[in-house]
């Protein structure tokens, strides 16, 4: 069985968006390691935004803290009518 440049472009992609390691991969099509790491960079820009992986995980801390940042600003006062229970719920 023979593949197309195409389809082994296409396998090369799947395998390294499913997170297997760009040494494997080029050992197992017997690729050219740094062909292989560019396509992983590649693959790593359309899933995450970004090729480095320290990049994504800092942007991944940072954004929990935006959303509690604007909760905080937005949230009503405890002690506004916003806040209390309904008639039905204090029974």
């Amino acid at each position: 069985m023979s593949i197309t440049a195409r389809e082994l472009e296409d396998l090369v992609g799947k395998m390294l968006g499913e997170g297997v390691p760009a040494g494997v991969v080029s050992r197992v099509f017997e690729l050219d390691i740094e062909l292989v790491k560019d396509e992983q960079k590649k693959v790593r820009v359309r899933k995450y935004g970004t090729e480095d992986l320290n990049d994504y995980l800092e942007q991944m801390q940072w954004t929990p803290s935006k959303w509690r940042e604007r909760y905080l600003r937005t949230a009503p006062h405890p002690s506004s009518p916003a806040m209390s229970l309904p008639s039905w719920a204090s029974r």
